[in-house]
């Protein structure tokens, strides 16, 4: 099988066979809102100053333990319940089907009087423009190693790619509970590679929950606050780092607030597209689900969407401002075009059901902007599709 996004593999797989999941469930999101029944009121957010706020990703090579961490520390945030078995930050079928994290996912916990705003990145190579795209809204990142497997490739290039974010990174063992590892000779590993200190290596197992809420006080120690500037003078700015597609909603923009504050109501503009204005519909968190709120403020992540009807009509990575306020208006970042590198043709077996395929290819793209997808067409295979893939 070629060694391009594993998600795609199972659509081709799902093609080939010609069996199709039902239009309303095709690789978009039905996305789930939820009251939020913990001790936070909604109206009380705003209290969550930027010195109150902690951004982090956890970045590791893939089958580290990521998820298994993530919900561990939700379970002991009380987030979810202590005894769940269920992947919560994995919300793409592939996800729980393959066991592996394609999209970057967020989940906001409350712990010790402090808003920590969990990033779940990818692992798998062929993922990583997620991973960099996500890092830009944190200020720290944990560095995954499982003590089974020790340092892999993937998991020095997650580190270069936090390393020259200028994040703080914490690094953790995982996994000390299996049969015959050497800790020992890892934490060397750390050591060396990485420049690590000993006593600022943690050791822990996200499976057991072994020293995992050591983890959530070293967040608070070491990452830094978001350093942006909460002023009054300053109008709404926020950094889309992700989004998906709801049937209901249409494009849900995850996004870091840098300035200001973002309201259901306002009227907003995107930096590379100045000519169009939205309606902001709805603003909140995850906690892990949709939780709506009456505003996000300077360092807050959640979520906004605003009518959008397709991924196409957005670029992640893009800063988005509030209408009519372009004064001294400068880019978070960069944004350059993701271009494929991989490309498949893809073919219905009967042509009769082209226009059924057709539809589910279009599906498809809804979820990811990076796709690429022309008409093309066979003298053997009839009509079809050259779609192209980003991968390695």
């Amino acid at each position: 099988m070629p060694n391009f996004q594993v998600y795609y593999a199972l659509v081709l797989r799902k093609f080939s066979k010609f069996i199709f999941i039902q239009q309303h469930r095709l690789f978009s999101t039905e996305t789930k809102i939820e009251k939020f029944t913990e001790n936070v009121l909604l109206k009380s957010l705003n209290k969550y100053t930027p010195d109150k706020i902690r951004n982090f990703a956890i970045i590791a090579h893939i089958d580290h333990g990521k998820s298994t961490l993530s919900d561990r520390l939700l379970q002991l945030t009380n987030v979810i319940p202590s005894d769940s078995e269920q992947r919560y930050l994995d919300k793409l079928e592939v996800e729980k089907e393959r066991g592996i994290t394609v999209k970057a996912q967020t989940c906001t916990m409350f712990y010790k009087g402090m808003m920590l705003n969990l990033i779940d990145t990818p692992g798998h190579v062929d993922f990583n423009f997620e991973v960099k795209r996500s890092l830009v809204a944190c200020g720290g990142a944990i560095l995954l190693v499982a003590a089974n497997q020790g340092i892999q490739a993937q998991t020095i290039f997650n580190f270069w790619d936090a390393f020259q974010a200028e994040l703080s990174i914490i690094p953790i063992i995982n996994k000390i509970d299996m049969a015959l590892v050497d800790i020992d000779r890892i934490e060397k590993q750390m050591q060396t590679l990485f420049d690590f200190k000993k006593e600022e290596i943690l050791k822990v197992s996200a499976k057991t929950g072994l020293n995992v809420p050591s983890i959530l006080d070293a967040i608070i120690e070491r990452i830094p606050p978001p350093n942006f500037e909460m002023k009054e003078e300053k109008s709404f700015q926020a950094h889309i780092f992700d989004s998906w597609f709801d049937h209901r909603y249409g494009v849900v923009l995850l996004l870091v607030i840098k300035h200001g504050q973002l309201k259901r109501g306002m009227s907003v503009q995107f930096f590379n597209d100045k000519e169009r204005i939205y309606n902001v519909k709805q603003v909140g968190f995850l906690h892990p689900e949709m939780v709506p709120c009456e505003s996000l403020t300077t360092g807050q992540v959640g979520y906004m969407y605003c009518g959008i009807k397709s991924p196409k009509d957005i670029i992640v990575g893009d800063t988005i401002f509030e209408a009519g306020n372009k004064i001294d208006l400068q880019p978070f970042m960069s944004i350059n075009k993701i271009k494929p590198t991989v490309y498949a043709g893809l073919f219905p077996t009967e042509s009769s059901e082209f226009e059924r395929l057709n539809k589910a290819v279009e599906n498809l793209c809804l979820n990811d902007s990076s796709v690429e997808i022309e008409t093309d067409s066979s003298a053997i295979f009839g009509q079809g599709w050259r779609v192209g893939f980003i991968g390695k």
